[in-house]
């Protein structure tokens, strides 16, 4: 989804010791073009290769999962 320039590209893990997405757990999804921008998204569901993601407006969606440095990431929008 890109809204006036904006993409939001992947959910990063916060510390190195979870190492996968965690049910009830929420991450912040990092914006390209401001580093200091973030949009929380909560782990609703998981299976090994998708996460459903709740956003603050609550909408679902369901993406997959890639992992990247040792770490799960995903790409939300």
């Amino acid at each position: 989804m890109t809204a006036v320039g904006i993409t939001c590209t992947v959910i990063y893990m916060n510390t190195a010791a979870n190492t996968t997405f965690r049910v009830g757990q929420t991450y912040a999804c990092q914006w390209v073009t401001d580093s200091t921008m973030s949009t929380p998204q909560t782990v609703v569901a998981r299976t090994a290769k998708f996460v459903t993601l709740l956003d603050q407006y609550g909408e679902q969606r369901k993406v997959a999962v890639a992992s990247r440095d040792g770490e799960e990431t995903a790409m939300p929008f």
